[in-house]
């Protein structure tokens, strides 16, 4: 008989941890050894994308229910679908799922670390997130090997973690048009060359880091247009901070994406300011599209990146080192092709969603 597992998941948004997480979800759900459905606590594209694949899919609203509800109605689920193990994906997550779990006397609870979270934070948040790793989860995934030594200088048991590095499927890397296409949907002038980040437009992302650098780059070249794709609470702070530095007029906001590949199809370099990541999808995508590559040395991304090899590596909080990097990158189109060759080799060969699942199965296996 197949093993059951649930994947909780929140799914308010369309972001990196959901991404992830449908990616996870989708590729399981073909393994004949395991039966796969998932709770999350809100409608969104996430519940729509699983349903899709015929995944089922419980909806535990977290905006009609209090806590202790929505532990009830997880623990109804989870005993009335004989789940054995509980994945997942999320500090809530965690929280609520890892009560009904325990209540329910699953076989384990695992929950994947896509990133810091409430983790060292002061609070309640970081009493929680104690609680959950703790009493709440059995094992512990981390993302990147740099995350899993946070963890464990954050006084979670080692031998608790394994680190389980994000994959991609080929397959799901396919824009639907060309780069000229792309370039005339979306308004980008065809003699620009352009330099994009996509993702939450939140501050960790370091939005302003972006855009400061790209005043520096527009201050010494006129071929240069911008995109930063993605919705967020800073999103319309940075509009205002873009008309600010002047740079407005060559600058797009377009909000939150449906068809982030097309617009990575329409970058010439694609950047990533971040001020901490595990290891993003949006980076494996733009890898797995050839394109040349900047990003802060932060978090998993160097586990991704070889500096100088796939991709240019920059200190974070640093515009003019992006800048620099940038414009480095713009004058040399032997280097462009170079990094970007061997980011689209690397991602195959070194982050398929294949070898995710493998070792993914391999947590599952402990609590045979």
């Amino acid at each position: 008989m197949p093993t059951r597992i649930c994947h909780i998941v929140n799914g308010d948004i369309w972001a990196g941890a959901e991404v992830q997480s449908y990616s996870l979800i989708q590729a399981l759900w073909g393994q004949p050894d395991i039966a796969i459905q998932a709770i999350l606590f809100n409608e969104g594209i996430l519940a729509t994308k699983l349903r899709d694949e015929g995944i089922k899919v419980d909806i535990v609203q977290e905006d009609q229910l209090n806590l202790c509800s929505m532990v009830h109605t997880v623990r109804t689920i989870l005993k009335t679908e004989g789940i054995e193990l509980v994945h997942v994906h999320g500090f809530k997550e965690n929280f609520v799922g890892g009560i009904a779990a325990k209540l329910s006397r699953v076989k384990g609870i695992i929950r994947t670390h896509h990133g810091r979270g409430m983790v060292g934070v002061r609070g309640r948040n970081g009493y929680v997130e104690r609680i959950n790793a703790t009493i709440l989860t059995d094992k512990l995934i981390a993302v990147s090997s740099e995350l899993r030594d946070f963890l464990v200088h954050e006084g979670f048991k080692g031998s608790k973690i394994s680190v389980v590095q994000n994959g991609i499927d080929p397959d799901s890397v396919r824009p639907n048009n060309g780069i000229e296409e792309v370039r005339k949907q979306f308004g980008i002038p065809r003699d620009k060359m352009v330099i994009g980040t996509i993702g939450r437009v939140e501050p960790v992302k370091g939005p302003t880091y972006f855009l400061r650098g790209a005043k520096m780059i527009a201050g010494t070249r006129n071929d240069v247009f911008f995109a930063m794709v993605g919705d967020g609470s800073l999103l319309e702070e940075m509009r205002g901070y873009a008309k600010k530095l002047a740079i407005d007029s060559i600058t797009l906001f377009p909000g939150f994406s449906r068809t982030p590949i097309d617009w990575l199809q329409g970058f010439d370099v694609f950047g990533l300011t971040s001020l901490h990541e595990g290891i993003p999808m949006v980076l494996l995508e733009a890898m797995a599209l050839g394109k040349p590559i900047i990003a802060s040395s932060v978090g998993g991304i160097p586990d991704v990146i070889k500096d100088g090899y796939s991709g240019l590596l920059v200190t974070p909080e640093d515009p003019f080192a992006f800048a620099a990097s940038v414009c480095k990158l713009l004058d040399d189109e032997h280097l462009r092709k170079y990094l970007g060759d061997n980011a689209r080799k690397e991602v195959f060969e070194k982050f398929s969603l294949n070898q995710t699942i493998i070792q993914t199965k391999e947590v599952y296996s402990k609590f045979e």
